[in-house]
């Protein structure tokens, strides 16, 4: 049972390694590392292509948020005229958008990094936005992260009667 176990482990390894070379290689030419395309692409010969529907909302997506809507207004946007979600969901939430919003893909590529060497190659894919509004997008979600100083929710910022009082112990 041991040296069958350490067959075994042996043949995992080998075939997990080849696996690993073979995604390596497919990304290296442009093609797409495996799983579900991103909203807004879909799959042709192993490489990202834009799905029209869905890019059209990418779009719509991008430019309510450089217009100043909340996550949540866009995501009551979405539902309220019937797009799905990936998977089919008519319910959008936040997160997802906000992933969208991040995702580097809509401007022309994004990163893969191999597990085992540590190598970050850059893939091209087809582009779906122009960097101004991709710009404006990166200027607004800055302003409106937690870590720029002032603290906020959405659009609006959090006052409380303690607010003189807060000092922070580790700058």
């Amino acid at each position: 049972f041991g040296i069958m176990s350490e067959v075994s482990k042996y043949d995992n390894s080998i075939r997990s390694d080849r696996l690993r070379r073979g995604r390596l290689s497919s990304v290296t030419v442009g093609g797409w590392k495996g799983g579900p395309p991103p909203f807004g692409y879909k799959l042709e010969n192993k490489h990202l292509v834009k799905e029209p529907k869905e890019s059209k909302w990418i779009e719509v997506i991008y430019t309510m948020y450089s217009e100043g809507k909340s996550l949540d207004q866009i995501r009551q946007h979405l539902m309220n005229n019937g797009v799905l979600t990936r998977r089919g969901n008519v319910v959008w939430n936040s997160v997802s958008i906000r992933k969208i919003l991040e995702n580097t893909h809509y401007s022309g590529y994004y990163n893969f990094t191999d597990s085992k060497s540590g190598e970050t190659i850059e893939v091209p894919c087809e582009r779906l936005l122009p960097d101004e509004l991709i710009d404006k997008v990166r200027d607004q979600r800055k302003k409106r992260s937690y870590g720029s100083g002032t603290r906020t929710t959405g659009n609006s910022s959090i006052h409380t009667l303690v607010d003189s009082m807060l000092y922070c112990l580790f700058p």
